[in-house]
């Protein structure tokens, strides 16, 4: 079993939502990299990382982040929120993130799915939904 610790992040800050409502976003941790670095140093192998500004944008607004944390520890980096085209999944790739995870575009345009999976295989691209009411 492998087991994903998250940091979701909005304003620059690690938060948690409570049913991703963005009203109850309530910080979590000070330092998004200092935080990675604790789950590594618990064993963690991954992490999963969500742009929450930029799922909300539709395109990456704390990219940043992800880089330091994927340069500046061991840890494979899961990135998803904001990422709507291939050049924005090459982008991320070029940092060193190792899964760029497509969400609500993967409904609104699954061929990007299809042609990311062809560009960058399918261990690099992963479809995550947050679903509710069906």
């Amino acid at each position: 079993m492998i087991i994903f610790p998250a940091i979701d992040i909005i304003d620059g800050q690690c938060v948690r939502l409570v049913k991703g409502d963005y009203a109850t976003a309530s910080k979590v941790a000070e330092n998004p990299l200092e935080t990675a670095k604790k789950f590594e140093a618990a064993g963690a192998e991954w992490i999963h990382m969500v742009d929450l500004d930029g799922a909300k944008a539709g395109y990456p607004v704390n990219t940043e982040i992800y880089k330091d944390i994927a340069q500046n520890t061991g840890l494979k980096v899961e990135v998803g929120g904001g990422i709507r085209t291939l050049e924005t999944i090459q982008a991320y790739l070029d940092l060193g993130i190792s899964r760029v995870i497509l969400g609500s575009v993967a409904l609104k345009n699954p061929q990007l799915v299809a042609d990311a999976v062809r560009e960058f295989g399918s261990d690099r691209i992963a479809v995550g939904i947050d679903a509710k009411n069906e």
